[in-house]
């Protein structure tokens, strides 16, 4: 007896295109993660002296300073110039400064406050810190879902191909959980929508900050401008949350009460490839009013194109998300028929040998 033979490589086509996709997407995330623009590491670890190692007001004794020193050194050889994986340490040098801060301030106290300080630096400061860097982070989100889509999608092609029950209930269960936690999330975006959208800004402002320690972010940013014919988060005022474009007297940088290149009108196509490209076309515009700064710059937030082009394409959007969802849960009813089909045939077969023919 053999499991239908449809069902069971209809499974396994579907569970290998998802693999070769996620197979991609992982090693998109690599080539992004390595080609990475080069940053002043010596910028990066001033700041964590100024941070993790400050002495604060009740005179709270840091680390010593060889142990900075060899703390400094040690980071530099295991991050080099990785932006997105530097932000990260930072967060979690911190983390454990604050810890540090904890033990001394409450080793008189008893354990107990030890461990309710340990633990509240872990959930308050490390954790969103650790969230945000990824969410702002595209190639680590490409890495991210890449690398669990191959896991998952590789258990259901092993389970499929070679007719085992054990990966395809793991399989199963797993794409189960996705599906429960894709439904969780629309459900709760759908309520909580102010809150998507304070968040969605939130994380576009601290990209905009970002803007020039990370090539990947620095496209994208450019991309998204480009293409929905937008500047900064709400206005292009926005951009002087970056210390290289802040519209302050004090600020030395030449880009200063500027906005990035991509931010500019756009001419002819004809008339830009044969012209050099102007990437200073949006230098002093945060000087200028709305009015005038128009005819030189779009003016209007991203957030806002994103969500009314959203809006107007919502069927395709939704027709999408629900063929998508469709295909998961067809996989999934795959995987569940072949697991039982596995079930019968082995069950079949027990109870053959032990009533063998007379």
């Amino acid at each position: 007896m053999r499991t239908n033979q449809l069902i069971k490589y209809t499974l396994f086509v579907s569970c290998y295109l998802f693999w070769v996709a996620s197979g991609l997407m992982v090693a998109v995330g690599i080539y992004a993660k390595l080609s990475k623009e080069a940053t002043d590491t010596d910028r990066s670890f001033s700041n964590i002296q100024q941070t993790a190692f400050h002495v604060d007001e009740r005179g709270v004794t840091p680390f010593p300073r060889l142990l900075q020193s060899n703390l400094r050194t040690g980071l530099g050889l295991i991050i080099g110039k990785g932006t997105a994986t530097r932000r990260l340490l930072l967060e979690l040098v911190q983390f454990f400064h604050v810890s540090y801060i904890h033990h001394w301030s409450f080793v008189g106290e008893g354990r107990t406050r030890l461990a309710s300080g340990f633990f509240s630096s872990l959930w308050f400061h490390f954790l969103p810190g650790a969230v945000d860097s990824l969410l702002a982070d595209p190639s680590l989100i490409l890495l991210t879902v890449g690398i669990l889509m191959f896991a998952i999608t590789f258990v259901g092609c092993t389970g499929a191909l070679r007719d085992l029950p054990m990966l395809l209930k793991i399989f199963a269960w797993t794409l189960l959980i996705v599906l429960i936690l894709q439904i969780v999330a629309a459900v709760l975006g759908f309520l909580f929508s102010g809150m998507v959208m304070e968040k969605a800004a939130f994380l576009m402002g601290k990209a905009i900050s970002s803007y020039r320690d990370d090539l990947d972010l620095q496209n994208l940013i450019d991309y998204i401008q480009k293409k929905f014919e937008c500047c900064g988060v709400h206005s292009y005022k926005d951009w002087s949350q970056n210390i290289y474009f802040e519209c302050r007297d004090s600020n030395p940088s030449l880009e200063r009460c500027a906005v990035p290149f991509s931010c500019c009108t756009q001419e002819d196509k004809g008339t830009v490839l044969t012209s050099v490209l102007n990437t200073m076309c949006g230098y002093g515009t945060q000087n200028l009013r709305p009015w005038k700064a128009e005819s030189l710059i779009y003016t209007e937030g991203c957030l806002e194109k994103i969500v009314s082009w959203g809006q107007r394409n919502l069927l395709l959007v939704a027709g999408l998300a629900i063929g998508l969802f469709v295909l998961e849960v067809l996989v999934f009813s795959l995987a569940i028929m072949l697991i039982y089909q596995i079930n019968f045939i082995i069950q079949k077969r027990q109870s053959m040998r032990r009533c063998p023919e007379k």
